[in-house]
């Protein structure tokens, strides 16, 4: 492994990350982050201490418990503490391809559970609320209303909302291309079709078009 330190160690691997990985700046400031926290964890005091490599090898489960214990008291959530293990087992496997350090302690480490909470719902008074425009909206925040229309009223997702096309709208139906391009035909209800109407009219695009095809008539 030879005599570098942890903390070059560290720097190396979040340019690696940036230069060879291509992670995005946000992706390794968040790696970044948790990693140093298990730096200062297992560095200790006096803050200036050095830690070799050969330091983290011989680490054990009781100093990564440790550190997961003082993250917990620190307020951490399961899901946050899930990540930063995810990151250290990471930096572990840089280690180990890079340095020849061979530790397996990181990855005896149980994850915590994250419990996934269900989807909060709108109430039928806030979509009532959202669904009322005002008369001079301008044609975005028209089109919005559309897309928001859309989820509501069609059930539609947002991947299928934001991709209709206007040739995919007819006068009580919609054609949509759903998952595993499969094509459906959804019914469209009177106020989702008012909504729609009144953003088609209002666009720009649509304006100009029927503007050149009443020149072209003249």
């Amino acid at each position: 492994m030879g005599s570098e330190d942890l903390l070059s160690a560290i720097n190396n691997w979040l340019c690696w990350l940036r230069e060879e990985r291509r992670y995005s700046p946000n992706t390794v400031a968040a790696y970044e982050r948790d990693i140093m926290d298990f730096y200062r964890s297992v560095r200790g005091e006096p803050c200036e201490r050095t830690v070799s490599l050969k330091e983290v090898q011989e680490l054990r489960s009781a100093e990564f418990r440790s550190w997961l214990a003082d993250r917990f008291k620190q307020g951490k959530q399961s899901s946050s503490n899930a990540r930063a293990i995810s990151v250290v087992r990471s930096f572990f496997r840089y280690l180990h391809h890079k340095c020849g350090m061979k530790s397996s302690v990181a990855f005896n480490i149980s994850k915590p559970i994250v419990r996934r909470s269900l989807p909060k719902v709108l109430e039928e008074s806030q979509i009532r609320k959202v669904m009322e425009e005002p008369e001079d909206l301008h044609w975005t925040h028209r089109r919005d209303l559309a897309v928001s229309a859309l989820l509501y009223g069609c059930g539609l997702r947002i991947s299928e909302a934001v991709n209709i096309k206007f040739c995919d709208l007819r006068q009580d139906e919609l054609r949509v291309l759903g998952k595993g391009s499969k094509e459906r035909v959804i019914p469209i209800l009177p106020w989702v079709r008012r909504i729609i109407d009144d953003y088609v009219a209002s666009h720009p695009h649509r304006q100009n078009e029927g503007a050149a095809q009443a020149h072209r008539a003249s």
